[in-house]
Protein backbone atom coordinates (compact mmCIF):
# COMPACT_ATOMS: atom_id res chain seq x y z
CA UNK A 1 0.00 0.00 0.00
CA UNK A 2 1.52 3.13 -1.25
CA UNK A 3 -0.23 6.07 0.48
CA UNK A 4 -3.15 6.13 3.29
CA UNK A 5 -5.35 9.14 4.22
CA UNK A 6 -6.44 8.75 7.98
CA UNK A 7 -9.44 11.33 9.12
CA UNK A 8 -9.74 12.13 12.67
CA UNK A 9 -11.20 15.60 15.05
CA UNK A 10 -8.48 13.95 17.31
CA UNK A 11 -4.61 14.37 16.62
CA UNK A 12 -3.79 11.47 18.98
CA UNK A 13 -5.92 9.24 17.35
CA UNK A 14 -4.03 10.18 13.98
CA UNK A 15 -1.16 9.42 15.47
CA UNK A 16 -2.05 6.05 16.87
CA UNK A 17 -3.06 5.31 13.75
CA UNK A 18 -0.16 6.10 12.18
CA UNK A 19 1.73 4.22 14.62
CA UNK A 20 -0.44 1.00 13.80
CA UNK A 21 0.82 1.38 9.93
CA UNK A 22 4.30 2.66 10.22
CA UNK A 23 5.48 0.13 13.37
CA UNK A 24 8.98 -0.17 13.85
CA UNK A 25 10.41 1.85 10.89
CA UNK A 26 12.42 4.14 11.49
CA UNK A 27 12.90 5.77 7.94
CA UNK A 28 10.02 8.38 8.81
CA UNK A 29 9.60 12.19 7.07
CA UNK A 30 6.95 14.41 8.55
CA UNK A 31 5.59 17.17 6.29
CA UNK A 32 3.09 19.46 7.31
CA UNK A 33 1.12 20.71 3.97
CA UNK A 34 0.02 23.99 5.51
CA UNK A 35 3.76 24.97 5.50
CA UNK A 36 4.71 22.28 2.27
CA UNK A 37 4.25 22.67 -1.05
CA UNK A 38 2.56 19.51 -3.16
CA UNK A 39 5.74 19.71 -5.40
CA UNK A 40 7.71 19.20 -2.25
CA UNK A 41 5.93 16.35 -1.27
CA UNK A 42 6.28 14.95 -4.63
CA UNK A 43 9.90 15.25 -5.25
CA UNK A 44 10.96 13.71 -1.77
CA UNK A 45 8.22 10.29 -2.55
CA UNK A 46 9.80 9.96 -6.00
CA UNK A 47 13.28 10.51 -4.74
CA UNK A 48 14.72 7.15 -4.81
CA UNK A 49 17.68 6.48 -2.51
CA UNK A 50 21.16 4.69 -2.80
CA UNK A 51 19.90 2.13 -0.51
CA UNK A 52 16.63 1.64 -2.26
CA UNK A 53 14.95 1.47 1.30
CA UNK A 54 11.38 1.76 2.12
CA UNK A 55 10.47 5.38 3.73
CA UNK A 56 7.47 6.49 4.86
CA UNK A 57 6.41 9.72 4.46
CA UNK A 58 3.43 11.76 6.89
CA UNK A 59 1.61 14.66 5.51
CA UNK A 60 -0.32 16.16 7.83
CA UNK A 61 -2.95 18.73 7.58
CA UNK A 62 -3.56 17.94 4.08
CA UNK A 63 -6.51 20.18 3.86
CA UNK A 64 -7.06 19.56 0.13
CA UNK A 65 -8.99 16.59 0.49
CA UNK A 66 -11.61 18.60 2.07
CA UNK A 67 -12.66 22.15 1.60
CA UNK A 68 -9.55 23.94 0.62
CA UNK A 69 -9.11 24.59 -3.14
CA UNK A 70 -6.02 23.04 -4.88
CA UNK A 71 -4.82 24.61 -8.00
CA UNK A 72 -5.21 22.76 -10.83
CA UNK A 73 -1.09 22.21 -11.49
CA UNK A 74 -1.12 20.31 -7.79
CA UNK A 75 -3.97 18.60 -8.15
CA UNK A 76 -2.65 17.19 -11.37
CA UNK A 77 0.94 16.32 -9.96
CA UNK A 78 -0.56 14.28 -7.10
CA UNK A 79 -3.38 12.11 -9.24
CA UNK A 80 0.01 11.31 -11.60
CA UNK A 81 2.30 10.46 -9.00
CA UNK A 82 -0.53 8.42 -7.18
CA UNK A 83 -1.19 6.63 -10.24
CA UNK A 84 2.64 5.81 -10.56
CA UNK A 85 3.97 6.03 -7.35
CA UNK A 86 7.72 5.07 -5.66
CA UNK A 87 7.64 1.48 -4.45
CA UNK A 88 9.16 2.47 -1.97
CA UNK A 89 7.82 5.49 -0.36
CA UNK A 90 4.57 5.05 1.36
CA UNK A 91 2.82 8.36 2.06
CA UNK A 92 0.30 8.79 4.78
CA UNK A 93 -2.24 11.92 4.18
CA UNK A 94 -4.30 13.49 7.63
CA UNK A 95 -6.53 15.98 8.07
CA UNK A 96 -9.57 16.61 10.09
CA UNK A 97 -12.14 17.94 8.08
CA UNK A 98 -15.12 16.44 6.14
CA UNK A 99 -13.81 14.49 2.70
CA UNK A 100 -14.97 16.45 -0.31
CA UNK A 101 -15.81 13.10 -2.46
CA UNK A 102 -16.50 15.27 -5.65
CA UNK A 103 -12.40 15.86 -6.14
CA UNK A 104 -10.87 13.90 -8.39
CA UNK A 105 -8.05 13.37 -5.84
CA UNK A 106 -10.78 12.18 -3.23
CA UNK A 107 -11.85 9.78 -5.70
CA UNK A 108 -8.44 8.49 -6.55
CA UNK A 109 -7.03 8.11 -3.52
CA UNK A 110 -10.50 5.85 -2.07
CA UNK A 111 -10.48 3.73 -5.43
CA UNK A 112 -6.66 3.40 -5.44
CA UNK A 113 -5.45 3.28 -2.06
CA UNK A 114 -6.83 3.14 1.77
CA UNK A 115 -9.19 5.80 3.77
CA UNK A 116 -9.20 5.75 7.41
CA UNK A 117 -12.07 7.73 8.76
CA UNK A 118 -11.58 7.63 12.61
CA UNK A 119 -15.58 8.35 14.19
CA UNK A 120 -15.69 10.30 17.01
CA UNK A 121 -15.93 8.41 20.34
CA UNK A 122 -18.97 8.17 22.24
CA UNK A 123 -18.40 8.99 25.78
CA UNK A 124 -19.00 5.28 26.67
CA UNK A 125 -15.86 4.63 24.21
CA UNK A 126 -13.91 6.84 25.62
CA UNK A 127 -14.10 6.04 29.14
CA UNK A 128 -13.54 2.27 28.13
CA UNK A 129 -10.37 4.08 26.16
CA UNK A 130 -9.55 6.11 29.67
CA UNK A 131 -9.41 3.19 31.51
CA UNK A 132 -7.28 1.49 29.05
CA UNK A 133 -4.57 4.30 29.01
CA UNK A 134 -4.71 4.31 33.31
CA UNK A 135 -4.41 0.75 33.53
CA UNK A 136 -0.99 0.52 30.94
CA UNK A 137 0.23 3.94 32.40
CA UNK A 138 0.68 1.22 35.63
CA UNK A 139 -2.68 2.68 37.70
CA UNK A 140 -5.83 1.40 38.52
CA UNK A 141 -8.48 3.71 38.08
CA UNK A 142 -12.24 3.08 39.46
CA UNK A 143 -14.99 3.80 37.54
CA UNK A 144 -16.09 6.91 38.74
CA UNK A 145 -12.10 8.61 38.33
CA UNK A 146 -12.21 7.72 34.46
CA UNK A 147 -15.84 9.06 34.37
CA UNK A 148 -14.44 12.71 35.56
CA UNK A 149 -11.51 12.96 33.18
CA UNK A 150 -13.95 11.92 30.39
CA UNK A 151 -16.17 14.52 31.39
CA UNK A 152 -13.99 17.16 32.65
CA UNK A 153 -12.27 17.35 29.22
CA UNK A 154 -15.46 17.42 27.38
CA UNK A 155 -15.09 13.43 25.71
CA UNK A 156 -11.80 15.23 23.96
CA UNK A 157 -9.31 12.44 23.33
CA UNK A 158 -6.88 15.12 22.75
CA UNK A 159 -7.37 17.33 25.98
CA UNK A 160 -7.69 13.72 27.72
CA UNK A 161 -3.93 12.45 27.01
CA UNK A 162 -2.62 15.19 28.48
CA UNK A 163 -4.24 15.14 31.33
CA UNK A 164 -3.00 11.31 31.86
CA UNK A 165 -0.01 12.78 30.83
CA UNK A 166 0.02 15.16 34.12
CA UNK A 167 -1.33 12.26 36.35
CA UNK A 168 1.29 10.13 34.88
CA UNK A 169 4.03 12.72 36.66
CA UNK A 170 2.25 13.58 39.46
CA UNK A 171 1.91 9.85 40.77
CA UNK A 172 4.89 8.26 39.74
CA UNK A 173 4.76 5.20 42.38
CA UNK A 174 0.82 5.62 42.89
CA UNK A 175 -1.14 2.37 41.71
CA UNK A 176 -4.50 3.12 43.26
CA UNK A 177 -5.49 6.22 41.91
CA UNK A 178 -8.75 7.71 43.80
CA UNK A 179 -11.31 10.14 42.44
CA UNK A 180 -10.16 12.64 44.85
CA UNK A 181 -6.40 12.04 43.71
CA UNK A 182 -7.26 12.97 39.99
CA UNK A 183 -9.55 16.03 41.20
CA UNK A 184 -6.83 17.26 42.78
CA UNK A 185 -5.16 17.97 39.09
CA UNK A 186 -7.67 17.35 36.65
CA UNK A 187 -10.42 20.63 36.38
CA UNK A 188 -13.74 21.07 34.58
CA UNK A 189 -12.78 23.01 31.57
CA UNK A 190 -14.24 26.31 31.45
CA UNK A 191 -16.46 25.64 28.39
CA UNK A 192 -18.11 22.40 30.64
CA UNK A 193 -18.82 25.14 33.12
CA UNK A 194 -20.41 26.76 30.27
CA UNK A 195 -22.61 23.98 29.03
CA UNK A 196 -23.80 23.58 32.99
CA UNK A 197 -24.74 27.33 33.12
CA UNK A 198 -26.67 26.76 30.36
CA UNK A 199 -28.24 23.30 31.27
CA UNK A 200 -29.20 25.09 34.85
CA UNK A 201 -30.40 28.33 32.65
CA UNK A 202 -32.70 25.86 31.03
CA UNK A 203 -34.17 23.65 33.17
CA UNK A 204 -34.98 26.89 35.52
CA UNK A 205 -32.18 25.49 38.35
CA UNK A 206 -31.90 28.92 39.89
CA UNK A 207 -29.48 27.21 43.07
CA UNK A 208 -27.24 26.25 40.34
CA UNK A 209 -26.93 28.41 37.76
CA UNK A 210 -26.05 31.73 40.41
CA UNK A 211 -22.94 29.58 41.06
CA UNK A 212 -22.12 28.52 38.08
CA UNK A 213 -22.43 31.98 36.70
CA UNK A 214 -20.56 33.03 39.70
CA UNK A 215 -17.70 30.67 38.69
CA UNK A 216 -17.52 32.13 35.19
CA UNK A 217 -17.32 35.44 36.83
CA UNK A 218 -14.26 34.70 38.37
CA UNK A 219 -12.78 32.93 35.08
CA UNK A 220 -13.56 35.95 33.36
CA UNK A 221 -16.04 34.14 30.67
CA UNK A 222 -17.35 36.51 28.35
CA UNK A 223 -21.30 36.89 28.98
CA UNK A 224 -21.66 37.65 25.35
CA UNK A 225 -20.22 33.63 24.30
CA UNK A 226 -23.34 32.26 26.90
CA UNK A 227 -25.03 34.32 25.67
CA UNK A 228 -25.22 32.92 22.07
CA UNK A 229 -25.51 29.43 23.08
CA UNK A 230 -28.34 30.33 25.55
CA UNK A 231 -30.42 31.66 22.74
CA UNK A 232 -29.82 28.62 20.45
CA UNK A 233 -30.51 26.34 23.14
CA UNK A 234 -34.14 28.67 23.46
CA UNK A 235 -34.77 28.90 19.40
CA UNK A 236 -33.90 25.25 19.60
CA UNK A 237 -36.67 24.77 22.22
CA UNK A 238 -39.00 27.07 20.33
CA UNK A 239 -38.62 24.72 17.15
CA UNK A 240 -39.34 21.58 18.77
CA UNK A 241 -42.46 22.76 20.45
CA UNK A 242 -43.81 24.61 17.18
CA UNK A 243 -43.09 21.97 14.70
CA UNK A 244 -42.51 18.69 16.62
CA UNK A 245 -46.04 17.35 16.19
CA UNK A 246 -45.97 18.61 12.23
CA UNK A 247 -42.28 17.54 12.07
CA UNK A 248 -40.23 14.05 12.06
CA UNK A 249 -37.90 14.20 14.80
CA UNK A 250 -35.54 13.23 11.73
CA UNK A 251 -36.16 16.32 9.54
CA UNK A 252 -35.69 18.66 13.26
CA UNK A 253 -32.53 16.72 14.01
CA UNK A 254 -31.29 17.36 10.60
CA UNK A 255 -32.29 20.95 10.68
CA UNK A 256 -31.02 22.06 14.42
CA UNK A 257 -27.86 19.89 13.51
CA UNK A 258 -28.23 18.17 17.30
CA UNK A 259 -27.75 14.96 17.97
CA UNK A 260 -30.85 12.69 19.53
CA UNK A 261 -29.55 13.37 23.13
CA UNK A 262 -29.99 17.22 22.96
CA UNK A 263 -33.12 16.63 21.28
CA UNK A 264 -34.41 14.67 23.96
CA UNK A 265 -32.67 16.89 26.71
CA UNK A 266 -33.77 20.22 24.78
CA UNK A 267 -37.94 18.77 24.52
CA UNK A 268 -37.50 17.62 27.84
CA UNK A 269 -36.71 21.26 29.11
CA UNK A 270 -39.24 22.60 26.54
CA UNK A 271 -42.29 21.42 28.52
CA UNK A 272 -41.07 23.97 31.16
CA UNK A 273 -42.03 26.73 29.10
CA UNK A 274 -44.61 27.90 26.92
CA UNK A 275 -44.02 29.07 23.57
CA UNK A 276 -45.24 32.78 24.34
CA UNK A 277 -42.36 32.33 27.03
CA UNK A 278 -39.68 30.94 24.75
CA UNK A 279 -40.39 34.29 22.43
CA UNK A 280 -39.42 36.61 25.38
CA UNK A 281 -36.83 35.38 26.47
CA UNK A 282 -35.08 35.13 22.89
CA UNK A 283 -36.23 38.86 22.34
CA UNK A 284 -34.67 39.96 26.00
CA UNK A 285 -31.52 38.05 24.89
CA UNK A 286 -31.18 39.37 21.40
CA UNK A 287 -31.65 43.19 23.34
CA UNK A 288 -29.37 42.52 26.42
CA UNK A 289 -26.84 41.35 23.50
CA UNK A 290 -27.23 44.46 21.72
CA UNK A 291 -27.12 46.27 24.92
CA UNK A 292 -23.88 44.81 26.22
CA UNK A 293 -22.06 45.49 22.94
CA UNK A 294 -23.19 49.02 22.47
CA UNK A 295 -22.00 49.98 26.42
CA UNK A 296 -25.27 50.33 27.51
CA UNK A 297 -25.22 48.03 30.44
CA UNK A 298 -22.42 45.99 32.28
CA UNK A 299 -22.19 42.61 30.98
CA UNK A 300 -21.51 40.68 34.35
CA UNK A 301 -24.87 42.97 35.74
CA UNK A 302 -26.77 42.98 32.24
CA UNK A 303 -26.59 38.64 32.26
CA UNK A 304 -27.39 38.86 36.25
CA UNK A 305 -30.49 40.47 35.69
CA UNK A 306 -31.70 38.19 33.19
CA UNK A 307 -31.22 35.45 35.64
CA UNK A 308 -32.82 37.06 38.24
CA UNK A 309 -36.00 37.19 35.69
CA UNK A 310 -36.08 33.36 35.02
Amino acid sequence: MNAYLIISESFRLIDEQINQIIKDDKNIIKFDMQNVSIEDLINEAAYISLLDEPKFIIAKNSNFFGNNKIKEEDGNLLVNYLNNPNKNSTIIFTFSGKLDERKKITKLIKEKYQVMEIPKLSEFDMNKKVSSLLKNSGFNPDFEGVRYITKSCLVNYDLIYNEIEKLKLAYPEKKDLSLIDIQKLVFPSIEDNVFRLINAIVSKNTNLMFKYFNDLKILKEEPIAVITLLAREYRNMYLIKTQGKSVSQAELLKTLNIQRWQYEKQEKCAYEYSIKELKEKLQTLFKLDLDIKTGKIDKYLGFELFLLNI
